[in-house]
């Protein structure tokens, strides 16, 4: 199949709708999917019900295009609602990872305060200015945020890491549980596994979900709909196929509709 068929994301016409990013998956003949922003091009003929295609036209790349929804995920109650989670205080997940690089890289999963990705609370504490008494998060962009980062997705309440990493070319499944009404960020450290945030020597060493929390306040991930982020692990400076480190958080228990 060279194309797929824009459908829910877009209406079927040469324009896609501003507010929102999108990426794109392609399939290759041997199952190999990758990602990618490079050549991306639209295709109005009538005859293929206008598609996006990933290079030629007439053959090559299976494509999919799914709607960019952020940085985070958020466990929302009402959207995983399932009577397997009806009245208890959290979700159980799969977090399926898959590894497409060659790098062995740690990741992790951490909560943060609000949907701007910062912490309102260090220790314990809540952070206020001494003098005015007024609110001061901890905002995504220094190596002391990374710390923290790293500290909850430690702390098994506030995160998870130190989950099984994948070979070279294979995925493996863990079962999580994630607390209803909390938002997630999500890191890799590149071809290191760390075992404290002390480890954390400059913002080098860990890539986030989060743009601004990344030494070069860029996106180092291509979020593929919602639980769904897509790591390059060599930033802008590696290939950009976006393939080394795919993650997929999908509920446990389906809801039924």
């Amino acid at each position: 199949i060279s194309s797929l068929r824009v459908s829910d994301s877009a209406t079927a016409d040469t324009s896609l709708p501003s507010a929102n990013r999108f990426a794109l998956a392609f399939q290759d003949n041997r199952g190999n999917i990758s990602v990618s922003t490079k050549e991306i091009s639209f295709n109005a003929n009538l005859l293929q019900d206008n598609t996006i295609s990933f290079g030629s036209s007439d053959a090559g790349s299976q494509v999919v295009l799914a709607p960019a929804n952020g940085e985070l995920f958020v466990v929302d109650e009402l959207f995983y609602y399932a009577p397997s989670n009806a009245g208890l205080s959290h979700i159980n997940f799969n977090l399926d990872v898959t590894r497409g690089g060659k790098y062995n890289s740690g990741y992790g999963l951490f909560r943060v305060d609000n949907k701007y990705g910062e912490f309102l609370y260090v220790d314990g504490k809540y952070l206020v200015d001494a003098v005015t008494g007024n609110p001061t998060p901890l905002s995504p962009g220094s190596l002391e945020y990374a710390k923290e980062a790293f500290k909850r997705a430690q702390s098994g309440v506030d995160g998870i890491t130190g989950l099984p990493i994948p070979s070279f070319a294979e995925s493996v499944r863990s079962a999580i549980s994630l607390e209803k009404g909390n938002s997630y960020g999500m890191f890799i450290t590149p071809n290191q596994r760390l075992d404290s945030p002390e480890q954390l020597n400059s913002l080098s060493d860990i890539l986030f979900s989060i743009k601004n929390a990344n030494q070069n306040l860029q996106l180092q991930h291509i979020s593929m709909g919602t639980g769904s982020f897509a790591f390059e692990d060599m930033g802008y400076a590696g290939d950009s196929d976006f393939n080394d480190m795919l993650f997929a958080i999908t509920p446990a228990y389906q809801k039924v509709i």
